[in-house]
């Protein structure tokens, strides 16, 4: 009897091994299926986002390249203003320069009242001002989307710091357009063109920060 109590224990360890070996692969595979789920989903998630940020990238580098065009016509235009007015709308100028001025920036200042100074070659002229400003739509959806789903941990760390980084000067071109719009409504050309020729730096350092990022992001 104490010998098939024996048999009977023996054989009921093992069964309880092989039982406790079962359960535990079954919850290693479960542990590795998940993570594997999860790597899956982040990766799936990573590539939609970093595919939305070049695609970002791409569309304000469009944009950038039409702002400084813009921003160098403005300039000159403004700076060559100030020449003859000294940014005021009523000033003395001679009618030669007056006409070259309208004849390199038609429908800037228009002309409402002009008087010859006497004895004189200068006239008085009172006029007003319309400017034309183009605002850049500079984008940062993708970037705001890749902090919500914590995508950015996933991304190598050359390719984030080259992302922040442009991100960073996109934010200050941004700020800084938004003052120009402010400067011009409150009639201060010369804080305007001060503004503008930031702008027009920043956005040069933003064409190169865009080149460099755009051959880093097939290694992210």
């Amino acid at each position: 009897m104490g010998r098939f109590k024996k048999i009977i224990t023996k054989t009921n360890a093992k069964y309880l091994l092989s039982e406790v070996v079962l359960i535990f692969v079954g919850i290693s595979l479960a542990i590795w299926f998940n993570n594997w789920n999860e790597n899956r989903k982040t990766n799936s998630t990573k590539s939609i986002v970093l595919s939305k940020l070049q695609s970002e990238i791409n569309n304000n580098y469009e944009e950038i390249e039409n702002s400084i065009q813009h921003l160098d016509t403005l300039i000159k235009t403004l700076s060559d203003f100030k020449k003859i007015s000294n940014f005021n709308t009523a000033f003395e100028a001679s009618l030669e320069q007056l006409n070259q001025f309208q004849k390199n920036h038609p429908s800037f200042y228009k002309i409402h009242e002009s008087k010859k100074i006497t004895g004189s070659h200068l006239y008085n002229f009172d006029g007003s001002i319309t400017m034309y400003f183009e605002i850049t739509n500079l984008r940062f959806i993708a970037l705001e989307t890749a902090k919500t789903t914590n995508t950015l941990g996933k991304i190598k760390y050359d390719c984030l710091y080259n992302l922040e980084d442009l991100y960073s000067q996109k934010y200050r071109v941004s700020r800084l357009t938004n003052r120009a719009v402010e400067l011009m409504q409150e009639g201060d050309f010369e804080g305007l063109l001060r503004n503008l020729k930031q702008i027009r730096q920043l956005n040069t350092q933003l064409i190169q920060q865009y080149e460099k990022t755009k051959y880093t992001f097939n290694d992210c």
